[in-house]
């Protein structure tokens, strides 16, 4: 086989290789992608018309040849029409969408012409690949003319968008539009092995140049987040793609090596082979390392210690810009829950002499100055309670009997309001709690509810074994919450409430953590709402079959 041979069987498989891996990992990252789709589709029929014309020249004899080369130019047509979707879809190209279905019917036109002889009339003996290659008839020409045209207009639109793009934006096209130019200009000339003067001397060089419009499309993926595709480092597929790409380059370096020594030497022996073999692999394996370590630092900017490093450093500044903006929070919610009172204050005390005497003055600064005094005391308790809690004292608790206490407290209230209370209990061990804490987290919750409610509503309260945890349910049918809020009811200061601190539900979340629980908040608007607790239990051993239900009327008998 010449030297002219082996270049061309070698660069067809390597396209082969790189343009299927890379089409498999688009994929594979995002399949339900239109864009990811279409890329991958294009990367499969380049993969498709490489490996069909290595096969098509190794072919030994003419209809076998022939019926390979028709099979190829499927793959061929598809190029185009794929690159041009591709190309649309990545820069938004809406006006030239209408193009899509008349550049695919194109595509449709030309395949159905593949088995005519006015298209590819036959074939022809290639001398310097020792193989066949299929001839070109009289409509051929179209075909050429098209694919061209799709092809230039595409690269020039890749061009256009690298000039007025700006930032990451135009290195994703900066290096698709050099490896699309690269690999274009590199594979097209193969079309010359189809005219029996023109053979390209340098086009199995060429070839080459497809894989490296794959590696630098895998360059703008990883690097520049080509495709909004973003890769985790070395776990990745894309990092064993790349070492596989250094694996192949690297043995087809050593293959072309030993056949140089082989050619230059003049040696035929196995053993004389073998031994070339093994210092070539030996001079090599440090070259392979090498290029991983500089591929490291053109992708990722720093070696994976590096990077490690990196990422350490990162996640502690991650963990102090969240302690400034927590504090941030908390200053901006504590400033705005205090201006209010402190201007109700200041608004008396400027009025205070001249209407020291009057009796109705008094009463009004007595209650209401009062009035907002402790309402900044009760912020600045839950502030406290908040920020630094008091470490829980654990004893053994009984849940229900908590719950009982707890309702016990606000009697009067629920039956001013004739809510209906539904206790069901299931029997369960005690756990480890701070009664004190826990009656005042449901404490918290039941006044949510009461405040929701809005008169004449009902509550359910139920206790449940759920695996080793005990869980506590308080549902109400009030007003709900919006599906906005729920994901900010646990922020300090966050209350749509006019005389609410929006420090209940934060101090309530941090107790029962605290306790080693969980918490979570189910809503409806106009329906209800239901708080969920979990507990770990202290003891096993359940009793799981008594269960005790209670309804309780306490508007009738409070």
């Amino acid at each position: 086989m010449s030297a002219h041979a082996l270049h061309y069987y070698i660069s067809l498989f390597l396209t082969t290789a790189t343009t299927v891996g890379l089409g498999v990992f688009v994929l594979f990252q995002k399949h339900k992608q239109p864009l990811h789709k279409i890329f991958a589709w294009y990367s499969f029929a380049i993969g498709y018309w490489s490996l069909l014309q290595a096969l098509m020249t190794m072919a030994r004899n003419s209809a076998t040849s022939l019926l390979l080369g028709r099979m190829m130019f499927v793959g061929v047509m598809l190029i185009p029409a794929l690159f041009f979707h591709f190309v649309t879809c990545l820069l938004d190209k809406d006006g030239l969408r209408r193009w899509l279905v008349p550049n695919y019917l194109t595509c449709v036109a030309f395949i159905a012409l593949i088995a005519s002889p006015a298209f590819i009339s036959k074939t022809i003996f290639c001398p310097i690949l020792n193989g066949y290659f299929v001839a070109p008839g009289r409509l051929f020409f179209w075909h050429l003319l098209w694919y061209l045209s799709v092809a230039n207009y595409c690269l020039f639109l890749l061009w256009k968008s690298v000039a007025s793009a700006s930032g990451p934006r135009r290195n994703q096209f900066l290096y698709l539009a050099l490896g699309s130019t690269l690999g274009y200009l590199g594979g097209w000339p193969n079309y010359l092995y189809m005219f029996d003067r023109l053979i390209p001397v340098l086009n199995p060089f060429g070839t080459y140049a497809v894989p490296l419009y794959v590696a630098m499309t895998a360059y703008a993926i990883v690097r520049h987040q080509l495709m909004d595709i973003r890769i985790i480092l070395r776990t990745s597929l894309v990092y064993s793609f790349l070492v596989g790409c250094i694996t192949v380059t690297y043995l087809v370096a050593v293959m072309i090596m030993e056949r140089w020594f082989q050619g230059f030497i003049g040696y035929r022996s196995l053993l004389a082979t073998g031994l070339v073999g093994c210092l070539i692999a030996a001079f090599f394996n440090p070259l392979r390392q090498w290029i991983q370590a500089l591929v490291d630092r053109a992708l990722f900017s720093a070696t994976p210690p590096e990077l490690a490093a990196q990422r350490e450093q990162l996640l502690v500044e991650v963990s102090k810009s969240d302690q400034m903006k927590a504090v941030a929070t908390l200053a901006a919610g504590l400033a705005h829950e205090i201006r209010n009172p402190l201007s109700v204050i200041k608004t008396f005390t400027e009025h205070i002499d001249a209407d020291r005497e009057d009796p109705e003055f008094q009463r009004k600064f007595k209650r209401i100055v009062g009035g907002e005094v402790e309402r900044i005391n009760l912020i600045a308790q839950r502030l406290l309670d908040f920020a630094k809690p008091s470490p829980p004292q654990l004893i053994s608790v009984s849940v229900p009997q908590l719950l009982d206490d707890t309702l016990e407290l606000l009697g009067n209230e629920l039956a001013q309001r004739h809510v209906e209370v539904t206790r069901q209990y299931q029997d369960a061990p005690p756990i480890l709690g701070d009664p004190k804490q826990l009656k005042q987290v449901f404490l918290n919750l039941l006044l949510n509810s009461l405040q929701a409610v809005n008169g004449h509503g009902q509550f359910a309260i139920k206790t449940a074994v759920v695996g080793q945890h005990l869980e506590v349910r308080i549902s109400d049918n009030g007003c709900g919450i919006p599906k906005e809020h729920l994901e900010r009811i646990f922020e300090p200061f966050f209350t749509t409430r006019s005389s609410g601190t929006g420090l209940g539900l934060a101090v309530v979340k941090g107790i029962v953590e605290d306790h080693g629980g969980k918490i979570s908040i189910e809503s409806r608007l106009n329906e209800g709402t239901t708080a969920s607790v979990r507990f770990p239990m202290a003891l096993s051993g359940l009793g799981m079959n008594s269960v005790t239900n209670n309804t309780d009327q306490i508007g009738l008998n409070p």
